[in-house]
């Protein structure tokens, strides 16, 4: 299943970028994370892998982060993976007129049978990517 959205932010890229990055402040913005923990690699570097580790409603997930490639200031492209499902996904930036266009290129992988399921609820993926995009938008035009 693949889709892409983008958002604009009213902040300017380099600002956008180095908030991105941050490892610090994506509790602010990413709902229902509780633990980002570095697993492997160095902070920041392509290669290196976190753990994520989610609470919602009362129920505890993990989904492991690689950071596949960095071509700052252009993109960052990253892996996520929970169980059998994967998420391939390419952060694509540039800016205009002082203001970041943030476009996310995605890919999930499911697998068999589930991956037929899966594509009756594209728009339900899409509405959560979007939403998430949002609220980085919010976090960042709040600062």
């Amino acid at each position: 299943m693949k889709y892409s959205i983008s958002v604009t932010i009213n902040k300017d890229l380099a600002y956008v970028l180095k908030e991105f990055q941050n490892k610090e402040t994506a509790f602010k913005w990413i709902e229902g994370l509780k633990e980002l923990n570095l697993i492997e690699g160095e902070e920041n570097k392509e290669g290196s892998k976190y753990e994520m580790v989610f609470e919602s409603k009362g129920k505890t997930q993990k989904m492991i982060e690689t950071l596949e490639k960095i071509e700052l200031p252009n993109s960052i492209t990253t892996r996520y993976q929970m169980g059998k499902v994967n998420n391939l996904c390419i952060n694509k930036f540039s800016e205009s007129s002082g203001q970041s266009i943030y476009t996310m290129d995605t890919t999930f992988v499911f697998p068999f049978p589930q991956n037929i399921l899966m594509m009756l609820f594209k728009s339900l993926f899409k509405m959560e990517t979007k939403k998430g995009m949002i609220a980085f938008k919010n976090y960042i035009e709040s600062l």
